[in-house]
């Protein structure tokens, strides 16, 4: 039986495409300004910065701090004298005024409280998540936060999901794995045996998935959830029954 739902948080919570790109063309047209250098030039190099530190260290959780991404910025613009920490913390300042949660979400999520254990499954920074997640109005709903730092393992590493379900102290079977990215929510979930839900919506939303990748459930959006549960509970009943 189904007792636990772990949930993405970026895109998935919400839509995080606007708010990302509002704090990153914010940021440079900022700097743009300060060092009197064309805005294409400055974004250009933030750009190149911010994949090289993704596609470098796919690994590690540190690879998603956006002071690392600033540093590697300024370094590349040859500027000194600007503090990065400020720069990110500009950066998540103007996510948090610019985010709200999915309407439906807020609407499910009383009955979803009642029936299920509710956490968090994050590559995101654990304190960066958590003031999202205030600012959404959400902080209280879930029991905890399992971010990639807990265990040095991102999505869709298997040890991140194996360690959620020690957390949340259910088996495979009793969860579910809640998330918008197939390759690193479904494929996550799907690595350990977890059931998994793809809120196929935001910007995966025709991505090509690998067979690894299938989820168990597919969804457009939360009012769908619940019905969706029960839909396979009673399909995993009628299956044990037959055995």
């Amino acid at each position: 039986m189904i007792k636990t739902l772990f949930f993405d948080v970026d895109g998935t919570l919400y839509d995080e495409t606007h708010a990302k790109i509002k704090a990153e063309l914010g940021i440079v047209q900022t700097l743009s300004k300060q060092l009197n250098k064309p805005f294409m030039e400055i974004y250009n190099t933030y750009l190149n910065a911010k994949h090289r530190i993704l596609k470098s260290s796919k690994s590690d959780p540190n690879r998603n701090n956006r002071v690392k991404w600033y540093e590697s910025t300024l370094r590349d613009l040859g500027v000194q004298g600007i503090n990065p920490e400020f720069l990110g913390d500009k950066y998540w300042e103007i996510i948090k005024k610019s985010i709200e949660p999915y309407y439906d979400f807020t609407c499910v999520l009383p009955e979803l409280s009642k029936k299920y254990d509710l956490y968090v499954i994050t590559d995101e920074l654990l304190e960066i998540q958590k003031q999202k997640l205030k600012q959404l109005g959400l902080l209280d709903s879930f029991k905890d936060i399992i971010s990639s730092t807990h265990v040095g393992a991102v999505k869709p590493e298997p040890e991140l999901f194996r360690y959620a379900l020690g957390v949340a102290h259910c088996t495979p079977n009793e969860a579910l794995m809640i998330g918008d990215n197939p390759s690193r929510d479904i494929k996550g979930g799907n690595s350990i045996g977890m059931g998994t839900v793809w809120l196929q919506r935001g910007k995966y939303h025709y991505y090509p998935q690998e067979a690894t990748e299938k989820p168990t459930i597919t969804i457009k959006n939360f009012t769908q959830l619940e019905q969706s549960i029960e839909e396979l509970e009673k399909k995993r009943n009628e299956s044990q029954k037959n055995k």
